[in-house]
């Protein structure tokens, strides 16, 4: 079981990490993530930011040692809302890289399990 949010709902992900309930967490430009540094996940989690973050900068955003274990974070061009085909801040080009990685993080699990 994967769990994906976007926004509010990728830090809402974010905080499940922390109890090892799913196999897997994908949180799309959850920029609240940032007051919940203290998690550390129990499961394989992929966050994808996007590298015009209004409400925060991401290189404040430093994860600790043991939480880089399970962590993988990927910045992309555009703004928040950019896998949202209705948003005008939609990307398609980072909306095509954000599934791609996506379906990698997926599979790569899926093997080990």
């Amino acid at each position: 079981m994967f769990l994906v949010g976007y926004s509010v709902g990728a830090t809402l992900a974010w905080k499940c990490s922390e109890f090892g309930l799913c196999d897997g967490v994908i949180g799309c430009y959850g920029s609240r993530i940032r007051d919940y540094l203290e998690i550390v996940p129990k499961c394989p989690v992929l966050l994808i930011f996007a590298e015009q973050e209004p409400s925060f900068d991401l290189h404040d955003l430093v994860l600790r040692p043991e939480q880089q274990k399970n962590t993988s974070v990927v910045i992309l061009a555009g703004e928040h809302g950019f896998c949202d085909r209705f948003s005008c801040h939609y990307n398609a080009e980072s909306f095509i890289k954000a599934q791609m990685l996506t379906n990698t993080f997926i599979e790569e699990i899926k093997k080990r399990n």
